[in-house]
């Protein structure tokens, strides 16, 4: 598990890195804060509709997946069942678009960008058809717990081709048309890839539905699935309804200057993503078998590395926000409280652990449904009051908000039904490493060149911040393991 959980961190941070030339190196460049924004929009947006029509069966596929691995009949039939959905949930997606089109067109309040949205909207149904698809398919690789090319695929390859187009636009190879048409159909190369990959590993097959539809296991996974459907939306709404909102209120350039900070912030949950990959099939196969001390100590140890990374990431954020503006330019000076902000959020966060999807592989999931139908409504709120008032950092509040009530509330119900917590008192060097590394280049000067300034910064920083973690012993694993590596053997 932890083998694939720094696999997977390494393969997530380097599509950071390279998500991050995209986000802000190349597409507010070359292509502008406006298209930026309008293309976050348009995925938000599909996210939504995905997400109501799936069902929230990719969910249940990991969920229910070990009642039906032992037998490749049952195992097949399962698939082609859930494929099935996959195929009709196209279908009924589009209808949804095609006839609330114009109603969301229509609530966009700048006129260049409402234009802009009405004549790229079909942009919507080609991410229908690929994120249905891929959602299906990685559900399955990930509960034969092969998480790794999926992330492999989502976060290098896929930004791997953006970068490419972004270049053949530059150099006119392509125009803004056939550059978004590309951009919008892109994922088919990940699933074509994602298919061979299943394929050559013989993982799933066809079958007769039969089975599946006899199986007792076949109510309790659509009420599963109902519930993960509605908790979904929220998780959605929670995520996207302050870019969506700020496309709404104020305009498309807005919303990309807050998705490039959005995104930057986004960094820090990278680990949380990847190990939650690998811990979600054990997860549920630990509940299968009742066995909860050791879902109680997979949680502690998990959660104690991701926030070992994500502290680093953080204080990373902090001590070179100016290297981005420098990049950027001046215009972008305003989004360095939302990165603040969403920062924070998102390290609140990671302390807490993994206590939501501890809660949806349960027998209590249901729980799930009133606390993310409470914080959809509660972000929905915030966002439009703070935004009227405060504007892109208002937006960065209100989401960060929702984030801390959202992990506290699971945390305080784990704790109450099971008396699940991620707490140790490796917290306390963690935090105490993270400030230190901060504040050690927080007084050194800046040098006029932003990739010089940040190539002798962020080396020092993780430098001293991992010195601290290795000395106070964090991870007296990882520790054991550089002693009996490198330091026994030079002694000897």
């Amino acid at each position: 598990m932890k083998k694939q959980g720094l696999a997977g961190t390494l393969i997530l941070y380097t599509g950071v890195l390279w998500g991050f030339i995209n986000s802000t190196l190349l597409f507010p460049k070359i292509l502008g804060a406006s298209i930026f924004g309008f293309i976050q929009t348009l995925s938000f947006t599909n996210n939504l509709i995905i997400t109501f029509v799936l069902l929230g069966l990719p969910g249940a596929v990991i969920r229910f997946y070990p009642y039906f691995k032992d037998e490749k009949k049952t195992r097949d039939s399962f698939f082609t069942f859930i494929l099935f959905i996959g195929v009709m949930a196209i279908i009924l997606g589009g209808i949804i678009l095609y006839y609330f089109k114009w109603d969301i067109i229509l609530n966009i309040r700048d006129v260049a960008s409402r234009e802009l949205a009405r004549q790229y909207f079909y942009l919507i149904f080609f991410n229908l058809l690929t994120y249905t698809l891929l959602s299906i398919l990685d559900a399955f690789n990930t509960a034969r717990q092969r998480p790794l090319f999926n992330i492999f695929l989502t976060q290098v390859f896929s930004r791997a081709i953006t970068t490419l187009l972004i270049i053949l636009y530059y150099f006119d190879v392509i125009d803004l048309k056939l550059f978004l048409d590309l951009y919008g159909i892109k994922g088919l190369l990940s699933i074509f890839l994602l298919v061979l990959h299943i394929e050559w590993r013989g993982f799933l097959g066809y079958a007769s539905l039969k089975p599946i539809l006899t199986s007792p296991y076949l109510k309790p996974i659509f009420t599963y699935s109902l519930f993960i459907m509605f908790t979904g939306l929220s998780n959605n709404l929670i995520a996207y309804i302050d870019t969506m909102m700020i496309s709404g209120m104020i305009d498309f350039t807005m919303a990309g200057i807050y998705a490039v900070f959005y995104f930057v912030s986004t960094t820090i949950t990278m680990p949380v993503n990847a190990f939650g990959s690998v811990i979600s099939p054990q997860i549920a196969e630990h509940w299968k078998k009742g066995e909860i001390q050791e879902i109680h100590l997979l949680n502690q140890r998990t959660t104690k590395v991701v926030l070992v990374l994500g502290v680093l990431v953080y204080a990373g954020v902090l001590g070179n926000l100016h290297n981005v503006v420098k990049v950027l330019g001046e215009p972008y000076r305003s989004g360095i409280p939302i990165a603040i902000y969403l920062g924070f959020g998102q390290i609140f966060a990671m302390m807490t652990g993994f206590s939501s999807l501890i809660l949806i592989h349960s027998d209590k999931y249901k729980f799930d449904l009133l606390a993310k139908t409470f914080m959809a409504i509660l972000t929905i709120g915030t966002n439009f009051v703070f935004i009227k008032y405060f504007g892109l950092v208002g937006a960065a509040m209100a989401t960060a908000l929702t984030i801390v009530i959202t992990s506290s509330i699971y945390l305080i119900f784990n704790y109450i039904h099971w008396k699940f917590h991620p707490f140790t008192n490796s917290y306390f060097k963690i935090f105490f490493a993270g400030i230190i590394c901060w504040l050690a280049v927080l007084y050194i000067p800046i040098y006029p060149k932003a990739y010089i300034d940040l190539a002798y910064r962020a080396p020092l920083m993780t430098l001293i911040y991992f010195a601290i973690i290795y000395f106070t012993r964090v991870l007296p694993d990882v520790n054991d393991w550089i002693y009996a590596k490198y330091i026994h053997i030079t002694k000897n």
